[in-house]
């Protein structure tokens, strides 16, 4: 945990610089990823919390939730305030909002950036309401590179953990017991094509998910 604790630390001093350089949203290639599970963002009305969205960008796309709520550590660092979003600065494995009070949540990118990925799960399906609905993403190696992940923890700092498909189905089904409702597997950069990304198909995938609490 020693080990985890140092990288988390480094990745968010990474994430904090990232996030104050971030270039402009790009609204169109958002809308199409979260399409790719099915989902229309007007479709979404009830309250909305997005952890770990840095400024709450993608909170930002779901004009009819009846509130959008971003949470980040970093929050109040980033200096980025948009309208409609209201922001907390706070860790996900610990919300300070009671028990099912939100329709829908946006896991996007995050677990691998987390200290306690289970404890961060089972933060977000409390807070969820029954029959409500999670939007997850998260980058994943192949396999054959699991070897490597001592040698990946070290180059890619920006992220405390890594995992296969394998290791998040683990993680959602048996460690936390979540219900996975939908999942597809995308290249690396599927929505985006800039030169990074496309080396980065190379090596990784994107999985998303649909998790509904039950």
């Amino acid at each position: 945990m020693k080990d985890r604790r140092e990288r988390y630390i480094d990745a968010q001093k990474a994430e904090l610089k990232s996030k104050r350089k971030a270039k402009q949203f790009d609204v169109r290639s958002a809308l199409r990823e979260i399409e790719y599970l099915g989902i229309k963002a007007a479709d979404v009305t009830g309250r909305l919390l997005d952890i770990g969205g840095g400024a709450g960008h993608y909170a930002s796309l779901f004009e009819n939730a009846s509130q959008r709520i971003v949470v980040d550590p970093l929050y109040d660092r980033i200096g980025i305030k948009l309208n409609g979003i209201t922001g907390i600065s706070c860790v996900g494995e610990n919300l300070p909002f009671p028990s099912d009070s939100f329709d829908f949540v946006i896991l996007r990118n995050v677990v691998d950036h987390m200290l306690e990925p289970e404890r961060l799960l089972r933060e977000a399906y409390r807070v969820l309401k029954p029959r409500g609905e999670v939007y997850f993403m998260v980058n994943i190696f192949l396999s054959l590179l699991k070897p490597l992940f001592a040698l990946i923890n070290i180059l890619d700092k920006p992220h405390p953990l890594h995992f296969t498909v394998n290791d998040v189905r683990r993680l959602l089904m048996k460690e936390v017991g979540v219900s996975i409702e939908t999942e597809r597997i995308a290249p690396s950069g599927h929505f985006e094509w800039r030169l990074k990304r496309i080396l980065g198909k190379m090596i990784k995938k994107e999985y998303y998910a649909i998790l509904r609490k039950a």
